[in-house]
Order: C-alpha cells, then sequence, then structure tokens
C-alpha cells in the first residue's frame, strides 16, 4: 500500500508504535504541524486541505486539527473533511459542513470496507468486489481571497 501511496506522488512518513501501550505516538501533531506548515509555506497561494478524520477535540482551546483548518480557512484554504458520520465530532462536522465540504465515508461504503476470508465455523459472507473511491461528484471546496 506504501508503494502505491507513493507512487501517486504521496510522501509516505510512517511512525513507531509507543512500546509501552502499543498506540501511535505523535501523529496527530505530526500532521498538525504539517498543516501550519503549508499554511506558512503557501501563503499566498492557498490550497484545498482534505483531511481523513472524525476528531474535533481541541477546538475550543485553539488546538487539534479542527483549530487548524480553521487558521487555513481563514487563511483562503479550502477544507474538506473526509469521516464517517457518526463517529466525527458533531462540532467539526457542522463547522465543514458550513465552511468547507464534509464527505460522508458512508456514501463510499462498498469502497473502503472488506470482508475476511470465511472462518471455518462461521457463516459465509456474500464476496464483495472492491468499487473504486469516485470522488469526482461530490461538492468540491473553492479557495478563496483571505479573510
Amino acid at each position: 500500500m506504501w508503494n502505491r501511496l507513493e507512487n501517486e506522488g504521496v510522501e509516505v512518513r510512517l511512525l513507531e508504535r509507543g512500546a509501552l501501550h502499543g498506540r501511535e505516538e505523535g501523529v496527530d501533531q505530526l500532521l498538525q504541524t504539517c498543516m501550519l506548515r503549508d499554511l506558512s509555506d503557501y501563503n499566498g497561494d492557498p490550497g484545498i486541505a482534505i483531511l481523513l478524520t472524525g476528531d474535533g477535540s481541541g477546538f475550543a482551546d485553539g488546538a487539534g486539527f479542527q483549530a487548524d483548518l480553521a487558521r487555513m480557512h481563514k487563511k483562503g484554504w479550502g477544507i474538506e473533511v473526509i469521516s464517517w458520520r457518526h463517529s466525527c465530532n458533531r462540532g467539526m462536522r457542522q463547522w465543514t459542513q458550513q465552511n468547507g465540504t464534509f464527505v460522508a465515508l458512508d456514501d463510499y461504503y462498498e469502497s473502503v470496507t472488506f470482508l475476511e476470508a470465511q472462518v471455518p465455523g462461521q457463516p459465509v459472507a456474500d464476496p464483495r468486489y472492491a468499487t473504486p473511491m469516485d470522488l469526482s461528484t461530490r461538492e468540491l471546496s473553492a479557495t478563496r481571497r483571505p479573510s
């Protein structure tokens, strides 16, 4: 998967899981740092920030993904958030719907889920064939002059 992403021009950065508790360490902070670097580096030429997350925590304190998306939006960036409807922070989803584009993964279920192979003694699920995730019909978020 990583090679496929790199072949499409995506810079892949892999981080080690914490040895103590097995959870990722610093992934959110690394992504937020990259977002703020883009905000600084492309200040006069904003693009579209597309974030696959449902985590809206920290917004009230000026921290977290939503707060950084708001900073980018204020500087003219288009904003798109991709998440499951039920697991996306309600405040983040509403903010994104008002200020950008919210793309619900629910609408692309057949493209982003898979069925595991049959386990002996378990019922067999119908086969599911991969469906391309065609985002071309979504509403596009527009860049604008910074406010």
